[in-house]
């Protein structure tokens, strides 16, 4: 009797054992499950984290600007009776105005023909006569030089021929794109006409001041006698 009882108290100690047991573990399941899921909602509760910038403080001013010292001015040696005097500031450069469609059209169009200069006519001297070979004359007519290229320009003229004589010379081109070698050219130009006609030569006396002007003359006017003689 005695070890029935033993056998039965033993066994309810075991079964209160082991539901003990799992009661436990069934605690601890659950406390692990419900920890999990309050960490998995903490996480996607958190904050989105952006890297902004941190905000003025109104009350803290930027450092001014450090201002850049002018260089200082140049000062001219003293005068002999007086102080220093401050040069004066140095001007700017003008830049040149663009070129319009109009200007850069009139540098590629063709010079405008120029005025002859006054004509010169006359009878030679006596005794005067054309330096051409024997045995051939000057054709009658108006006969154009070729132009004579040198420093200051070109040079043309037109010579007359009547009665196998030069009766006549003008300057159909030259130089006068500046001032003075338009002065010098109406200058020279009635002289060298004049002298061509009285000696009735190519090789004519230079001109004072126009010693160029002369030298392309004489060749303007050889290359006439070459076209008019026959």
């Amino acid at each position: 009797m005695l070890s029935r009882v033993k056998k039965h108290t033993s066994l309810i100690t075991r079964l209160l054992v082991s539901g003990a047991l799992i009661a436990v573990s069934l605690a601890y399941g659950r406390w692990q499950r419900h920890h999990e899921r309050e960490s998995g909602a903490a996480a996607s509760l958190a904050p989105l984290t952006v890297n902004l910038p941190p905000p003025r403080n109104p009350d803290i001013t930027a450092p001014a600007p450090t201002a850049v010292a002018a260089p200082p001015e140049r000062v001219a040696p003293a005068a002999p009776g007086g102080g220093a005097t401050a040069a004066p500031p140095a001007q700017p450069k003008a830049s040149a105005p663009p070129l319009t469609a109009m200007a850069m059209l009139r540098m590629y169009q063709p010079p405008a023909p120029q005025p002859p200069l006054a004509p010169v006519t006359g009878l030679p001297d006596p005794g005067a006569a054309v330096p051409i070979p024997a045995g051939m004359r000057l054709v009658d007519g108006d006969y154009l030089s070729t132009i004579e290229k040198y420093e200051w320009g070109d040079l043309q003229v037109k010579i007359s021929i009547q009665e196998g004589q030069i009766r006549g010379a003008v300057l159909t081109l030259y130089p006068d794109h500046r001032t003075e070698s338009l002065d010098i050219s109406r200058r020279a130009a009635p002289i060298l006409n004049s002298e061509v006609v009285r000696t009735q030569a190519a090789k004519v006396d230079i001109v004072s001041a126009a010693t160029d002007t002369s030298y392309a003359f004489r060749d303007a006017v050889a290359s006439v006698l070459t076209q008019a003689a026959r």
